[in-house]
Order: C-alpha cells, then sequence, then structure tokens
C-alpha cells in the first residue's frame, strides 16, 4: 500500500510504484493481512458483500452486481478449501475470529492468483483448516504463483518456503536457502547473534 520514498517496486516487470490497490489486486496480487477485521473486511457489511471487495470489475453486471455469478464462485472456493460456508447474509462483524480468517482465505484464493502476500495465515484457525491452508499454498506455488509468506511458525515456514529471508530490528539479518532449513540456523539470525558473532 506503501509508495517507495526511493527506488521502484516492480510487479512483472513493470514500474507498479505508483499504482492503485485496484490495479494491483487485478494484475493477479491476492493478500491475506494479519488482522482480517481491521484490515481486509468491513464489519457492518455482509459476508457477501465482503466476498465481493477487491473484485468489483469481475462482478460488474450493467450498474449493480452480479450477485448469482459471486455466490457460486464463493460456494466453489469454500469447497475447495474445505471450509464450512457462514451464511452470505451474516455481518461479518459477528463471525468468530476463524470464520473471518476463512472467509478472507476464501475470497483471496478463489481466483488463482499470480502474487499471494499472506502475513501468519493459519492463525486463528484449528489444526485441520491450518493444513488446509498450507496445502493450498503450496499448491499456488507449485503451480508457478509467487508466495510470500510473513510467519513466526519456523515449522509452516520450512513446509512451504524454498528459501527464507529472516529480518531483526527492521533489516535483513540473513538468507536461508531450503536445504539449510533448521532451528539452529535460522535462530541466531532472528535475535541478531549471527549479526554480532560475525562483528566479532
Amino acid at each position: 500500500m506503501l509508495q517507495p520514498s526511493a527506488g521502484a517496486k516492480l510487479l512483472w516487470r513493470e514500474d507498479a510504484s505508483r499504482w492503485p490497490i485496484g490495479k494491483v489486486r487485478q494484475a493477479g496480487t491476492a493478500a491475506i493481512p494479519d488482522d482480517p477485521l481491521a484490515l481486509a473486511s468491513v464489519p457492518g457489511m455482509t459476508v457477501r458483500e465482503n466476498l465481493a471487495l477487491g473484485s468489483a470489475a469481475r462482478y460488474r453486471a450493467g450498474l449493480g452486481t452480479d450477485w448469482t455469478a459471486l455466490d457460486a464462485d464463493m460456494q466453489r472456493s469454500f469447497g475447495r478449501l474445505g471450509f464450512p460456508r457462514p451464511a452470505f447474509a451474516a455481518v461479518a462483524a459477528t463471525l468468530s475470529g476463524g470464520n473471518l480468517q476463512r472467509m478472507i482465505l476464501a475470497r483471496e484464493l478463489a481466483h488463482e492468483p499470480k502474487l499471494i502476500v499472506a502475513l501468519y495465515p493459519t492463525r486463528g484457525l484449528d489444526a485441520r483448516s491450518a493444513a488446509t491452508v498450507r496445502a493450498l499454498l503450496g499448491d499456488a506455488r507449485d503451480r508457478g504463483a509467487a508466495v510470500l509468506v510473513v510467519s513466526e511458525e519456523l515449522d509452516e515456514l520450512f513446509e512451504l518456503c524454498d528459501r527464507l529471508l529472516v529480518l531483526n530490528r527492521g533489516a535483513i539479518a540473513g538468507e536461508v536457502g531450503r536445504q539449510d532449513f533448521s532451528a539452529e540456523a535460522v535462530g541466531p539470525l532472528m535475535v541478531g547473534i549471527a549479526e554480532h558473532a560475525d562483528a566479532a
């Protein structure tokens, strides 16, 4: 969402630094934030209306919205995820944290995005739902989508990622390739021990 103060943000080899969010979304980007109620939904709107967010062009019908097409797409998405589908007429604010996260995941993964930015994607989910989400993100990766996962769950990162960039105090502390994934390799970078050891 932020415009860079220097340099450029490239998306599919195009300079997307000044693109509006709608254009970024239409280019095939999906976002799963760490706070779905505050950052990915409008609490006072219905589940159906929230599922339409970010996809207005896809479901436009004259001056209105093709709710039938949206309902069909989202029912398929919930089914593919294996999630129980909340009532589309329910108000989003009435959903539990886990069901709200499922709603966002169903919306964001419904149309096979080319880039998925996922912050703590399994937070608030039961073990079975979390395993399903990890499998779907892995499938998207295997199909050629770019998947950027931000998480503190090392087992989740080891399962999903081809490489890890470890952040410490707002900077990249190190990069770890899949062949070196282990808590022993990542842990010191997370707490800054490796950096101090190198400096010594």
